[in-house]
């Protein structure tokens, strides 16, 4: 009988066998937004509907016990009527209380739930179930693009390598998201645009940045099928196809459902972009941090993919009609990555639930295996050695992933942080929680932070307005030497990297300020004195004007060595010209711990040091009305360093 089956049913059917299979032996994992895709599975599976009442959190509390509390709180804030019961929990318009997050997912769960609970199955392994569905429409999608069900199962194996595993059995949408992208490159380059079109909507209800790829589908489509012997006009004609364009607009429609419910219900098009994130958080450092955090980054959860791909590339950099076309795909793919990852960074939860690489990271990385997937397709025999290769980096990095979490360190980013910490300098978010902090606990911007190993501090983090950092690491009268490593980190945070170093020096505050006030006569306002507010860091003076100069009498028998100025800057300004004595140092942030360090008249007996300061953004009276002052603020001094 089997073998009246075509090659593509023997792969559905051993693909079957294999998840379900997975499906009976595994359990689902409670982890992710677990408390709101529980109780809005249980909602819409009870009452078909997504807004929580109080009989779905009492059976939700008899269904998973070790959550109890957590959903009882939740119930008395619904109860009190709170704006935002308990976490990922707001009151809608019409009064009543919803998920901050979309409900498709659990909608999708909501029928096994029903189903499993009738005939004695863990009602929650519908989630399970739910990300088992969409690996097997990865299957199909991968047998289509490769014709072959050895390489469709090699391409599963990858695909459970590079994220897969770690995040299969989550109650969340991580797996679905991760699956359903991946599925839609390899449909839309199979010409089957109207189901990637629908999986890339789906999968944006969810994560609403996966949105964007539905742009570069005829992208993909031209590129990976590009016809020489026609002109550039008829290759785009043919990639904007009819289907082309029906399955964008359907997939873009989907991803509009939940735009509108959130206007029905919230008023705004997104809640969670209003109350869970922040476009001031979109940085090159988080950015950076996305790919290259030795935590969560991608670069723990899929450095074999981009060492293949790099590989493979060059191998087929010489074969006919490869010259232009495999780096235009890989191009493609970098940016459609990008265009993946740079909304994720605005989150405020930026050290998440996770389990190895971060959870935007395993859906934001599917590019790269769709890279590294078509570069094989182009090889007339597979590469079994690199294949090897990249298959057991891939499994270290699975291994890894199961043995650490998102409050603990990954093995390179305990080994970065003890042997080269001036190499790794992690968001702050990160560095705190990793290294001892609870989850969401907030940053202090006048605490020291540090990681010690045996009683030796290898990293501290203090913030730029700290003005006792000084003190507190080297003593009274002592300034931290511009020997020290210092490494940059977001949002002004520093760090010190390594043994502290420190320097005799000497600070001249508001009270030497009013002693010499001729050394303050040009681009000054006046003196300002407040008392202990912010423990004096308010007591100095303002810069009046586009530049500002200061001359600061030194003594000749005390070399200066460097020079630390001690500000706050007015809104936009962010950076300050420096030249002293004629030697220009450029422009700098201020708020930053970096002594200016003298070349020039470095360990010379001088006897003046003449400051020059050239302001970014000065207040313009004309163009800021609604600030009443005449002033042309930029930068308010309040102290000066010299060692």
């Amino acid at each position: 009988m089997l073998s009246n089956l075509t090659k593509f049913h023997q792969f559905l059917l051993a693909l079957l066998i294999l998840l379900g299979a997975l499906f009976f032996q595994q359990r689902v994992i409670l982890n992710g937004d677990v408390y709101e895709y529980t109780v809005m599975s249980v909602a819409l599976a009870s009452h078909l509907s997504p807004d929580i009442q109080s009989e779905d959190l009492r059976k939700v509390q008899h269904l998973l016990p070790q959550y109890a509390p957590y959903f009882k709180t939740t119930e008395e804030g619904i109860r009190a009527g709170k704006q935002q019961p308990n976490g990922g929990f707001y009151r809608a318009l019409d009064d009543n209380t919803y998920s901050i997050h979309f409900f498709s997912y659990s909608a999708l769960a909501a029928i096994p739930l029903f189903v499993f609970e009738k005939i004695g199955i863990d009602p929650f392994k519908s989630f399970w179930f739910v990300n088992l569905v969409f690996i097997f429409v990865l299957g199909v999608s991968l047998y289509r693009f490769f014709a072959s069900a050895r390489k469709a199962f090699l391409g599963l194996v990858l695909f459970m390598l590079s994220g897969g595993v770690n995040y299969a059995k989550w109650s969340s949408p991580e797996c679905m998201s991760s699956a359903a992208v991946l599925s839609a490159m390899l449909l839309f380059v199979t010409d089957a645009p109207l189901a990637g079109g629908l999986l890339i909507g789906l999968a944006a209800t969810q994560n609403p940045p996966i949105v964007c790829l539905l742009m570069f589908g005829p992208l993909l489509f031209w590129s990976t099928s590009y016809q020489s012997q026609l002109s550039f006009k008829d290759n785009l004609r043919l990639a904007l196809h009819r289907r082309m364009l029906i399955g964008i607009g359907a997939g873009f429609a989907l991803f509009l459902i939940p735009v509108g419910f959130n206007l029905w219900m919230f008023g705004v098009p997104n809640i969670i972009a209003k109350i869970a994130a922040s476009p001031a958080l979109i940085s090159l450092g988080r950015l950076q941090s996305f790919y290259f955090d030795w935590n969560q980054g991608l670069i723990i959860g899929i450095p074999g993919l981009w060492i293949g791909s790099a590989v493979l590339l060059w191998r087929s950099r010489g074969l006919a009609g490869n010259k232009w076309k495999l780096p235009a795909v890989a191009l493609i793919c970098i940016t459609c990555a990008l265009a993946l990852a740079i909304p994720a960074l605005a989150t405020t939860n930026w050290n998440s639930a996770a389990h190895g690489m971060m959870r935007y990271a395993s859906w934001g990385g599917a590019p790269f295996l769709f890279l590294f997937l078509f570069l094989l397709r182009q090889q007339t025999r597979l590469p079994f050695i690199l294949l090897l290769c990249v298959g057991l980096l891939q499994l270290r990095c699975t291994i890894d992933a199961r043995h650490y979490s998102e409050l603990g360190l990954s093995p390179m980013g305990k080994f970065m942080l003890e042997n080269a910490p001036a190499w790794y300098n992690p968001d702050p978010e990160i560095f705190i929680e990793r290294t001892g902090l609870p989850d969401g606990a907030p940053l202090d911007v006048g605490k020291l932070y540090a990681y010690e190993v045996n009683g030796e501090r290898k990293k501290l983090m203090f913030h730029e307005s700290s003005t006792s950092i000084d003190r507190e690491l080297c003593g009274p009268g002592k300034l931290i030497s511009p020997d020290t490593q210092f490494g940059k980190a977001n949002f002004g945070w520093f760090y010190i990297n390594g043994a502290v170093q420190c320097d005799k020096a000497d600070e001249l505050s508001l009270a030497d300020f009013q002693k010499n006030a001729s050394q303050f006569s040009t681009g000054w306002s006046y003196f300002e004195d407040n008392g202990t507010v912010a423990q004096g860091e308010w007591n100095g003076i303002w810069s009046d004007g586009p530049s500002s100069v200061m001359d600061i009498a030194v003594s000749p028998a005390r070399p200066v060595h460097g020079v630390r100025i001690l500000v706050h800057y007015f809104k936009n300004n962010e950076r300050t010209r420096v030249v002293i004595n004629g030697e220009d140092i450029g422009w700098v942030d201020l708020r930053s711990k970096d002594v200016l360090r003298l070349k020039m008249h470095a360990g010379q007996a001088i006897s003046n040091l003449k400051i020059e300061l050239t302001h970014e953004a000065p207040h313009d009276p004309r163009k800021d009305p609604d600030f009443p002052t005449t002033r042309r603020l930029a930068v308010f001094v309040h102290g000066i360093r010299l060692s």
